[in-house]
């Protein structure tokens, strides 16, 4: 370690700064790479996001420790890039400064984005409220089980089990016959209606009130 003693006090310092932070990066970038990366590796779990809030007000901490480490560790190494090409060490600093600094922002605000990618495309059953279907398989009368039904979620036709609890329904609902869904079970099945018994009890209805 001669080399490192023959060093100015400044750029010992930056090797520290350099050799620990790029450390930790790496690691938490390899963690990352194997689908660990949901968690940062954090002294305080409080800082990081839970997976769990990904969908809710979801922003840029630029203060997360992962963010911290990625800042350290580009400004040690962009500091000393600055004091090798000829320039002082005030100026290696304040380059390396605002350089590490817009990278974080940058890298922060990619991840974000991918983070919000990720979570739009993760189906929510509840969005399948209220859309129009049809049977896959045939759905039995209300307690007697459960078929399938294919109807369009966020864009994209999905193929999901759904069960009736609809009295009226007294014979299994065909295949092809369009149903609406009405709710979700807390299994995650779809509870549907037949569309025309709807339209009709609905007309029903309207009828009434006009005769009212």
């Amino acid at each position: 370690m001669e080399w490192y003693e023959n060093l100015p006090l400044f750029e010992q310092i930056l090797w520290a700064i350099v050799v620990f932070f790029t450390t930790i990066w790496a690691i938490q970038s390899i963690l990352r790479l194997a689908g660990m990366g949901d968690h940062d590796i954090d002294i305080d779990d409080g800082i990081a996001d839970a997976p769990g809030d990904s969908g809710h007000g979801a922003g840029i901490n630029l203060f997360e420790v992962s963010n911290l480490v990625l800042f350290f560790a580009a400004f040690g190494w962009i500091t000393l890039s600055g004091i090798w090409s000829g320039m002082t060490d005030l100026n290696a600093a304040i380059m390396g400064f605002f350089v590490a600094a817009v990278l974080v922002v940058c890298l922060a605000w990619v991840w974000l984005q991918l983070h919000r990618l990720s979570a739009s495309g993760t189906m929510k059953l509840e969005n399948a409220v209220g859309a129009i279907g049809k049977v896959y398989y045939p759905i039995p009368p209300a307690g007697d089980g459960r078929g399938a039904v294919m109807v369009t979620v966020q864009g994209q036709r999905r193929e999901l089990p759904a069960i009736t609890r609809d009295v009226s329904v007294t014979e299994p609902i065909p295949t092809g016959t369009e149903v609406r869904v009405i709710d979700i079970s807390d299994s995650g099945t779809l509870l549907v209606a037949p569309a025309r018994v709807l339209h009709s009890s609905a007309g029903a209805q309207a009828a009434a009130n006009e005769e009212a």
